[in-house]
C-alpha cells in the first residue's frame, strides 16, 4: 500500500499541491455525485429531438469517463469532461426542434466547430486568446462560474422562479425539494465549517438517505444493470450535410460557445484551486485546450455534443482536489456507473442543488483581488459575473465582460492598456451576440 501510495505522489505530485491520495479520490467521488444528474437529464433532452434515449445513456457516461480520465492522467488537474447542458439544448431545441436540420447534421455542425478547436489549439491560437484577456476579467471568472453554478442549484430546485411579469421571486418554500435542499445545505454548511475534508460528500449522502422516506428518491429494485448499446447514435453524424453557409451561424455559436465556458471554468475553477501562476495564468493550459478540444470531435463521433470542461469540477476542488487524482477518481465512479446506474440515479436533485449552491457562493472570494479603484477593471468584471447569472450562460457572460471592458477603456481613452488583439477579438463576440439574441 505505502509503494501504490508513493507511486501516486510521484506521478501526481501530491504532496507538492498538499493534499493526499484520500483527499483525492473523495474528491474524485464528490464531483461524480454533483453530476450524476446528467446521466437522468442528458439523454431525456436528447431523445427530445429523436435520439435513443438508452443510447444516449451510455454515450454520456463513456465519453464522460473517458476524456476526464485523460484529462486527469494527461494534465493533472482536478477537472471533470462530460457532455455540455449548452449545446445540447442548442441540438435538441434550436435545430432539430425549430425544423431547421436533424440530429445527424446537428452533431456534424457539432464535429466542424470540434475540429477548428483542435486546430486553434495545436496551433497555440487558443492559448495566445486567452493571454491578451485583460487580467481583472481572468480573476473574476470564477466568480462568474460560481454564479452560473449557484444558479443550476437554485433553478433545479425552483427555488428561484420568474412570475408573470419577467421579475425574478422566491419559490414555493414548502415544497419537499426545497426542504431537503435546505437541510442539505445546513448539513454542508455544518461539516465545512468544521474543516471536514469529506464533509461535502458526508452530507450528500446522508441528504440522499434523508430524501428516501420525503419520497425524493428511492431505493432501486436492483443494483446492477448491463448498459444498453451506443448503436443507435454512434457514429450517425452527417458531416457532409452539415457542410452549407446557411449552419455557420450554428457552427460559430457551438465554437464560442465552448470556447468560452471552458476558458471560464479553467480559470475560475483553477483560481480556487490555486492552479494559476501570479500573473493570473494557467500553467500548460494547452493540454486541456486540446483534451477539451478532441473531446468535442471524438463525443460527436460517438453520438453526443460538446465534451468540455465541466462547472461541476469545483465541487472536487471544494472537497480539497488539487491534482489529476481527483479526475481519475471521478472516472472511476463513472465507470462503476455504467453497471451501477440505478445507484448513482438515486442521488435526489435536492441534494446535488445544495452541493452547487454552497460550491458556488464559495467561489465569489476571488472578486476580493479586483481593483476597485478603476472603474474600467471592475464594470466589465461586474457585465461579466451579471452576464452570466441572468443569461446563465457562462460564455455569454465572458462575451459581455470582454466588449464592455473594450467600451470602457475607449470611453476612459486607455485604449492601449489592452492589446491589439482584444479589439479584434470583441467583432466576432459582437456577431456571437447578436446571433444569440
Amino acid at each position: 500500500m505505502n509503494q501504490l501510495n508513493e507511486a501516486l505522489d510521484s506521478f501526481f505530485h501530491l504532496k507538492e499541491r498538499g493534499t493526499t491520495v484520500r483527499t483525492e479520490l473523495v474528491a474524485g467521488a464528490t464531483s461524480f455525485m454533483t453530476l450524476a444528474f446528467l446521466i437522468a437529464v442528458h439523454p431525456s433532452i436528447m431523445a427530445s429531438c429523436g435520439m435513443d434515449k438508452g443510447a444516449m445513456a451510455t454515450v454520456t457516461i463513456v465519453s464522460a469517463m473517458i476524456f476526464t480520465l485523460i484529462c486527469g492522467l494527461y494534465c493533472n488537474i482536478p477537472f471533470v469532461l462530460a457532455t455540455a447542458m449548452g449545446s445540447n439544448a442548442l441540438i435538441a431545441y434550436s435545430i432539430v426542434g425549430a425544423g431547421i436540420a436533424t440530429w445527424q447534421v446537428a452533431l456534424g455542425m457539432n464535429f466542424i466547430s470540434g475540429v477548428i478547436f483542435v486546430i486553434i489549439s495545436v496551433c497555440n491560437i487558443r492559448e495566445m486568446v486567452v493571454k491578451v484577456i485583460p487580467k481583472g476579467l481572468k480573476i473574476t471568472m470564477g466568480a462568474a462560474v460560481g454564479m452560473f453554478i449557484t444558479a443550476t442549484g437554485m433553478s433545479n430546485v425552483k427555488l428561484i422562479r420568474i412570475n408573470d411579469s419577467g421579475f425574478l421571486k422566491l419559490g414555493d418554500l414548502h415544497s419537499p425539494e426545497i426542504i431537503l435542499a435546505g437541510i442539505t445545505l445546513l448539513l454542508i454548511l455544518a461539516f465545512t465549517s468544521r474543516k471536514m475534508k469529506s464533509g461535502l460528500l458526508l452530507a450528500m449522502v446522508i441528504g440522499t438517505v434523508i430524501g428516501i422516506p420525503m419520497g425524493l428518491t428511492t431505493v432501486p429494485s436492483h443494483l446492477i444493470s448491463m448498459p444498453p448499446s451506443m448503436a443507435p447514435v454512434a457514429f450517425k453524424l452527417d458531416i457532409l450535410g452539415a457542410l452549407k453557409l446557411v449552419y455557420v451561424p450554428f457552427i460559430l455559436a457551438f465554437f464560442m460557445g465552448d470556447f468560452f465556458s471552458t476558458v471560464g471554468n479553467l480559470f475560475g475553477i483553477g483560481s480556487k484551486a490555486n492552479l494559476l501562476d501570479e500573473e493570473g495564468n494557467f500553467p500548460d493550459i494547452k493540454k486541456p485546450f486540446i483534451v477539451d478540444a478532441v473531446g468535442t470531435c471524438v463525443g460527436t463521433v460517438m453520438g453526443t455534443n460538446t465534451v468540455t470542461i465541466y462547472a461541476q469540477s469545483a465541487a472536487g476542488v471544494e472537497a480539497g482536489g488539487r491534482t489529476g487524482l481527483t479526475a481519475v477518481g471521478c472516472a472511476i465512479c463513472l465507470g462503476l456507473a455504467l453497471f451501477f446506474t440505478p445507484v448513482a440515479l438515486m442521488v435526489p436533485n435536492s441534494v446535488s442543488s445544495a452541493a452547487l449552491i454552497t460550491i458556488g457562493l464559495g467561489m465569489l472570494t476571488c472578486m476580493e483581488k479586483l481593483d476597485y479603484s478603476d472603474f474600467t477593471e471592475y464594470m466589465p468584471a461586474f457585465a461579466s459575473v451579471m452576464g452570466t447569472a441572468y443569461t446563465y450562460n457562462i460564455a455569454t457572460g465572458l462575451t459581455l465582460g470582454i466588449i464592455t471592458c473594450v467600451i470602457t477603456k475607449l470611453a476612459a481613452g486607455k485604449a492601449k492598456e489592452l492589446h491589439p488583439a482584444i479589439y479584434i477579438i470583441a467583432v466576432p463576440l459582437l456577431y456571437y451576440l447578436v446571433a444569440l439574441a
